[in-house]
């Protein structure tokens, strides 16, 4: 009897585990966009063109594409600031069965665009650029973005697990020339990352014109006490003025948390 309630305790312990595992990934989908950092990590070149040296970003913020889950996308001058392209990296989402979101990005742009080295700008035919990034979950009490890119508390914080086989970003293409000369192929690999994301809480738009990751009674006071203003940070709706629909998007999310 006492070895199946430990048991009965223990199956009921991983389906609550379970159960926040699948609640992070609502959460971040519900905040309707995140932020991210790659807070340090290495690249090597070699090729056409060698070299050495750390890898880093500012932080930024990525809103999730609309009917795609947890998918989202940036430039390539975005993620590799010395490539001048403005071609379109989509990441695709996968939820692992631990609970950790993975996402996969595979590009093609065979682009004839320009490399920046030492303030010089050479041509370059950017062929193809892949990454992967593995991030594990976890609840946080709510708090302002830590990066200062979102306009909101968050409630979860993203960061990087699985090594250089879950985070890394590689690419080929032929340096001096746009064209698929062998002698000038390069490559490059991005790896030892560090990444650190944060996201969830609730958009204004649900209501939580306050920020602070819950619709309550604070809410319906803000849009009360600026009822007919054009107050931006209490118009829900976005519309340029806080009326009765702010007042009904906040009493329809009543309650909600982030």
């Amino acid at each position: 009897m006492h070895t199946l309630a430990k048991t009965l305790g223990l199956l009921g312990a991983l389906t609550a585990t379970g159960a926040l595992f699948a609640q992070l990934p609502q959460k971040l989908e519900r905040g309707g966009d995140f932020s991210i950092r790659l807070v340090d990590g290495y690249y090597t070149l070699s090729g056409g063109l060698s070299g050495t040296g750390t890898f880093r970003s500012s932080a930024y913020r990525f809103e999730f594409l609309p009917n795609e889950g947890l998918d989202w996308q940036l430039r390539v001058r975005d993620l590799i600031n010395a490539i001048n392209s403005d071609y379109m990296l989509h990441w695709r989402t996968t939820i692992l069965p631990n609970g950790d979101i993975q996402w996969d990005m595979n590009a093609t742009p065979n682009e004839c665009t320009t490399i920046r080295l030492s303030g010089q700008d050479y041509a370059f035919l950017l062929k193809r650029v892949w990454g992967r990034f593995t991030l594990r979950p976890a609840a946080i009490d709510c708090q302002l973005d830590p990066h200062g890119r979102l306009n909101r508390g968050v409630t979860v914080q993203l960061d990087e697990v699985g090594g250089d086989d879950g985070n890394y970003l590689r690419l080929e293409g032929y340096f001096l020339a746009c064209a698929e000369v062998p002698q000038l192929l390069t490559q490059g690999h991005v790896y030892g990352l560090d990444v650190r994301g944060y996201g969830g809480g609730l958009p204004k738009s649900l209501g939580n014109v306050n920020t602070d990751c819950v619709v309550d009674d604070a809410d319906l006071l803000q849009v009360l006490f600026n009822f007919g203003t054009n107050d931006a940070a209490s118009d829900a709706s976005g519309d340029g003025v806080v009326d009765d629909a702010d007042l009904l998007i906040v009493l329809f999310n009543f309650g909600a948390e982030g």
